[in-house]
């Protein structure tokens, strides 16, 4: 089975997630840096570049667009 970026894009959308959810934490939001060093970096190990990378990826727009081209593909066997 050939790579695709399937694993990867969810874990941007999961990293995209926290962001979210912890921007609009408190009053002022919580710093970038904050929640890359304390919530993004123990679980995902990335680097702060990779992070906001990231954030500026339109990951759902390309998981929904891998998700369309793998019902298109051919099956070998069809059941």
């Amino acid at each position: 089975m050939a790579y695709n970026r399937k694993n990867i894009l969810l874990r941007i959308l999961d990293i995209q997630k926290i962001y979210k959810d912890n921007s609009k934490h408190h009053k002022g939001g919580c710093t970038d840096r904050y929640i890359y060093r304390e919530l993004v970096f123990p679980v995902y190990r990335i680097s702060e570049r990779t992070f906001y990378e990231y954030l500026g990826t339109n990951a759902k727009k390309e998981y929904n667009d891998l998700l369309d081209n793998e019902k298109k593909q051919l099956t070998l066997f069809n059941e």
